[in-house]
């Protein structure tokens, strides 16, 4: 496991004039082939539209894939990876020798190494020039950062585990309750807002519960109905956990949203050595054709056929989509012959918005600290981006900061050195020296 030396450590604050001595930041709002972070549901809209998802078939032969296509375990790796041996499971009763898999992100790495191990021809067309999809590690600061997936969300029986650990990767356990608070205003130490995040926590845990409230709520006006503020530390609270979690603002997030899926057991782990270890580990040996674009998917007879976006046409006895939920109802690729339930259900369903900033500094100087909280007054977009951000020193061996913003807030950031500087400015107001 990678590790930071004492020498560098430091429990004080940042010294005046310091700054990062590298930085990198997301687009994935403006990434052709992601348009946003992940799935979520809006107001109006009940869990069971992934379920429809997850058991479409277009006459046994094309079945749909993606995180947005798991019940079980939503809007995570964990769920992409799930959602793609279950639909190669789908597609198997069309029988045949060979199928395609549309796309190479790890809903569709898992379908094609499910459908290869039962002895199907397997080719997987990719628009991209890598594999991974949203699994994506930059090595430019010298070390292995993630600025896609970046956890294991209960590692407890979690099938990620043994991939990680197969791909020789660590798995850091994310404590968020090793958390220090300050003010931007004067840089004090803020109980109230530290206090808030415990309290919303413990408010949303109730939407899990059975006899949840009815689908049209959103999290917003639930958490009004009972005193919750959309000021102060309880907006702080708002921003950090739900915007930063479910990557949408609290009212257009449906209540569904978080009491959708089960249970995830052990906490969270953090990937030490670069996550995208573990597509690769699943693409070894495969068929992989790398910058195709796939317009068309539709069954033709006994077939299916596959049509690129220079006009060529494939053809296979089965075909996985799994591409992202945007895309997918951006008609790329088009699919004929999908029942209307399903495509009212993919309708329904919106992606959110997540974004880092990563800053690399010379040296640690929020001491032992997992997790950094960073409080702005107001409640415009800017205030609720970069409330929080988390240490990656033991996971990168270098002293790295990673913060995020979420909904709104992630899509109205400024881009390039702009956003490094914005994130910056808002540590050295709240753990600035003196």
């Amino acid at each position: 496991m990678l590790s930071v030396t004492r020498r560098e450590q430091h429990s004080g604050c940042l010294s005046t004039g310091e700054q990062p001595c590298g930085r990198l930041s997301t687009e994935w709002g403006t990434d052709p082939w992601a348009r946003g972070a992940y799935s979520a549901i809006p107001p109006g809209v009940d869990e069971a539209v992934r379920e429809v998802i997850s058991r479409t078939t277009v006459e046994n032969r094309i079945a749909l894939a993606g995180e947005y296509a798991d019940p079980r375990y939503p809007a995570t790796v964990q769920g992409a990876y799930v959602s793609g041996r279950t639909a190669a499971e789908r597609v198997r009763a069309g029988r045949g020798s060979s199928a395609i898999v549309v796309g190479a992100g790890m809903a569709g790495l898992a379908a094609a190494r499910e459908l290869t191990s039962w002895g199907i021809s397997v080719r997987v067309l990719e628009a991209r020039e890598r594999i991974g999809g949203r699994i994506l590690t930059d090595r430019s600061l010298g070390v292995p950062v993630d600025l896609g997936a970046s956890w294991v969300h209960g590692p407890q029986g979690n099938p990620l585990v043994a991939l990680a650990s197969q791909a020789g990767l660590d798995l850091i356990p994310c404590d968020w309750n090793n958390r220090v608070v300050r003010r931007c205003r004067d840089g004090a130490d803020d109980p109230a807002a530290a206090s808030a995040i415990n309290r919303l926590k413990l408010l949303l845990d109730e939407l899990g519960g059975s006899g949840g409230p009815p689908p049209h709520e959103n999290v917003a006006g639930w958490l009004a109905e009972r005193g919750w503020s959309s000021s102060g530390p309880d907006a702080w609270a708002v921003a950090t956990v739900v915007e930063q979690d479910w990557a949408r603002d609290a009212d257009t997030l449906g209540v569904r949203a978080v009491s959708g899926g089960v249970s995830l057991d052990g906490g969270d782990d953090l990937i030490a050595g670069g996550y995208d270890r573990v597509p690769a580990l699943l693409a070894h040996g495969l068929d992989i054709q790398l910058g195709v674009t796939v317009v068309r998917v539709g069954v033709r007879g006994r077939q299916v056929e596959v049509t690129r976006q220079d006009g060529s046409v494939e053809i296979a006895d089965s075909v996985v989509i799994a591409v992202p939920l945007a895309l997918l109802q951006a008609g790329l690729p088009i699919v004929t012959g999908l029942p209307e339930n399903a495509r009212s259900a993919i309708g329904q369903l919106v992606t959110g918005h997540l974004e880092k900033i990563v800053l690399r500094y010379e040296r640690v100087w929020w001491g032992e600290h997992r997790v950094i909280g960073a409080v702005e007054e107001g409640t415009d977009p800017a205030a609720r981006r970069w409330t929080t951000f988390c240490s990656h020193a033991d996971v990168t061996g270098a002293p790295i900061l990673v913060g995020f913003a979420g909904g709104s807030a992630a899509q109205a950031r400024p881009s390039g050195e702009n956003c490094a500087a914005e994130a910056h400015e808002r540590l050295r107001r709240a753990y600035g020296a003196a």
